[in-house]
């Protein structure tokens, strides 16, 4: 038997090859789908880690997720621009679930890394205060006070203690700073005041040594 297509004769295994493609065609193209469920999984895994401040407490994580939810996007691009009887999503989906599961790491690690500035700043907070009580123990001694009777070693003992202050005062803004959950900021805050407060221990420590030396050389 034979047919016509656009007034040309066809034979019967023509006709049917041809329709048996067209079906093909038709079944691919509606089950050829971007994975939207799992881009959708994806965008939200993300939106998430963001929301729960990964761009400050993991950013590596959060960028891994980001690179495969962008190479996602990308393959799906490359598929969409393909004939239909060719398109395949299996690439994009896995690159879809790996995004979900990098946002979901983002995130977990995200809360936890915070959670672990906040106990540093705390840490740091409170060596910076024992730094500076010492450091006030220290100038309150008599080896300190002696310093007063030197015009000299009186500018710097009085130095010693203005600087002191200041830092004493500055573990005020590293308070705010957990207050607002700024705990990278507190932290690193914290940890400069600690290293300054000890730091006016030292220089008054070799203020006492000097004093000594200068004193035993004239007995």
């Amino acid at each position: 038997m034979r047919g016509q297509i656009g007034g040309v004769r066809v034979s019967r295994s023509a006709l049917l090859l041809m329709g048996a493609a067209f079906v093909l065609a038709l079944g691919v193209s509606s089950c050829a789908k971007p994975p939207q469920v799992e881009m959708d999984s994806a965008k939200q895994a993300i939106e998430k880690a963001r929301q729960m401040e990964a761009e400050e407490y993991a950013q590596a994580d959060l960028r891994a997720a980001q690179d495969s939810l962008a190479a996602a996007d990308a393959e799906v691009n490359t598929q969409n621009g393909k004939f239909a009887l060719f398109r395949s999503y299996k690439k994009a989906k896995a690159l879809y679930l790996s995004a979900q599961q990098l946002g979901q790491t983002a995130e977990q690690n995200a809360v936890k890394n915070k959670e672990q500035a906040k106990q540093d700043a705390q840490a740091a907070l409170e060596q910076a205060r024992v730094s500076i009580a010492s450091t006030r123990e220290l100038l309150a001694g008599k080896d300190a006070q002696a310093l007063k009777r030197g015009k000299e070693t009186r500018e710097v003992l009085k130095q010693i203690e203005t600087e002191l202050n200041a830092v004493d005062s500055s573990l005020v803004n590293v308070t705010a700073l957990q207050q607002q959950e700024k705990y990278k900021q507190a932290l690193s805050m914290a940890q400069s005041a600690n290293q300054s407060a000890q730091s006016k221990m030292q220089e008054l420590q070799q203020a006492i040594e000097n004093r000594k030396q200068i004193q035993g050389m004239k007995k």
